[in-house]
């Protein structure tokens, strides 16, 4: 019986480990379509983040960030050539548990090294997590490209 129980107990419990799609981003740069993931495990909890990209539906690149790597402001959602273009990171408030501050560190200008940041928040709300901008729960960003003379050198803006 108790083997019964704590078998009962553990597939509970891997049930709600899960993925949440908290945001799908583009541009007008191309037609890609970049999706963050938060991945959490049996009691909810956040234990990564991933960041899919794909183009004419198909897969370009996949890449998982421990949530460690993104307290460090590691978590490259865009990079070209040698600049990370756009990258996330978790504030110190940031509990794996509940969510908290994230900003969107992204460069402006790759000729000056410009940057600029968006204060953003990741938030658990009952079983599933979600990106807030101004206190709106956000699923879709565009990115408008900053050129000079043509070539894409960063980022214009973000819209939610």
């Amino acid at each position: 019986m108790k083997t019964l129980f704590a078998l009962g107990l553990c597939l509970s419990l891997s049930a709600l480990a899960a993925s949440h799609k908290v945001l799908t981003v583009t541009s007008d740069r191309d037609k890609d379509v970049t999706t963050l993931t938060i991945d959490t495990n049996g009691n909810g909890e956040a234990t990564s983040l991933k960041v899919t990209t794909s183009g004419n539906g198909i897969l370009v690149n996949t890449t998982t960030f421990t949530m460690d790597q993104a307290r460090q402001g590691r978590a490259i959602l865009f990079k070209a050539d040698k600049h990370e273009v756009i990258r996330l990171g978790l504030e110190e408030r940031f509990e794996n548990i509940y969510g908290g501050p994230v900003k969107l560190d992204y460069l402006v200008n790759g000729i000056v090294g410009s940057r600029k940041t968006i204060a953003l928040e990741a938030v658990r709300e009952g079983d599933r997590w979600v990106v807030k901008s101004n206190g709106k729960t956000v699923t879709n960003a565009f990115v408008k490209i900053n050129k000079v003379l043509g070539k894409a050198v960063g980022v214009s803006k973000i819209t939610f």
